[in-house]
């Protein structure tokens, strides 16, 4: 895992998009159970 700085854009209290910083083909950490850092290895999990 990888941290990136990302640009936020429109947000409401349940959703923020994100303007630039990630590209639609990557994967990211959007919750987890524990805390997460950079270089962190993680299992992908699908819903």
């Amino acid at each position: 895992m990888q941290r990136a700085s990302v640009q936020t854009g429109d947000a409401d209290d349940s959703k923020t998009s994100i303007v630039s910083g990630v590209t639609p083909i990557d994967k990211v950490v959007v919750s987890s159970s524990k805390s997460v850092a950079d270089g962190d290895r993680v299992v992908l999990k699908s819903d």
